[in-house]
């Protein structure tokens, strides 16, 4: 069982004002840790469990959570402005894969919008949601699910050539709360120099750094058109440009394949 006073003590935040709950087996991190924020007054909340019954990942479709996979949501009411809350999730994943490189060495990359990749395979991924609370403030629930101390056998069949774990490419198994304190503690330090500069600047081109989507082709589906094109950066907003033919378009979410 993953030890919340393992992952509270490992906790070196400045930004976020957090408490720890970890549970054994829940339908979704991400729904109990609104329910929560939205009565804990100014403390942030991080919400842990073993394994998930109804883990959702982008369009409401189901991510498999296998025991031995991290599968934490971090819930906060951040200082920004509202139109600036999606870049959490950007933020999110620079932490993420930042926090996976510095506690294993393997070379975590990220996939717009939101998916860490390890050799080229998901490994997990980053879903935000935003919430309007009560005192008409708002929230953010930044969900984080990683195949971890999973075998790649343990992955549904359809996932298995285009899915990975750290476990897998590691070749043993790393500590659960050990990589849930460190994702808070760069999630913390990025935010804290997003309030500092007023800007994300910084997060947006550690992105650039980060991504191994940039530069090549892609085929995007956002829900009502299928886009072809060379993906050539992402804006102030997050979305992703993609150069079709002459012209440049903007997507501001849907799914991506490398070609």
């Amino acid at each position: 069982m993953i030890d919340p006073q393992v992952i509270q003590r490992g906790l070196r935040t400045v930004a976020i004002k957090p408490r720890v709950i970890v549970l054994d087996t829940i339908d979704s991190t991400n729904s109990l840790a609104k329910g929560l924020l939205s009565r804990a007054g100014d403390e942030d909340v991080i919400v842990v469990a073993e394994s998930q019954q109804s883990g959702r990942g982008r369009y409401n479709r189901h991510w498999h959570s296998p025991l031995g996979g991290l599968y934490m949501s971090v819930a906060v009411r951040p200082h920004l402005e509202e139109g600036n809350a999606a870049l959490l999730g950007i933020l999110t994943g620079c932490a993420a894969v930042s926090a996976i490189h510095e506690m294993t060495k393997l070379a975590a990359r990220l996939k717009w919008p939101n998916d860490i990749m390890l050799s080229g395979l998901k490994a997990g991924g980053v879903l935000s949601e935003f919430v309007t609370m009560r005192d008409n403030t708002f929230g953010v629930i930044l969900g984080i699910g990683i195949n971890q101390n999973t075998s790649s056998k343990d992955l549904p069949t359809e996932f298995r050539d285009r899915a990975t774990t750290i476990l897998t490419e590691l070749g043993r198994e790393t500590s659960r709360e050990e990589l849930a304190y460190r994702i808070v503690n760069e999630i913390d330090r990025r935010l804290a120099v997003v309030y500092s500069e007023l800007s994300f600047s910084s997060v947006l081109d550690e992105w650039m750094e980060l991504n191994e989507t940039i530069g090549k082709t892609v085929m995007v589906d956002d829900g009502t058109q299928i886009v072809r094109g060379v993906a050539t950066g992402i804006t102030s907003a997050g979305s992703l440009r993609v150069r079709v033919g002459s012209s440049e378009v903007e997507i501001r979410a849907g799914d991506v394949i490398h070609m």
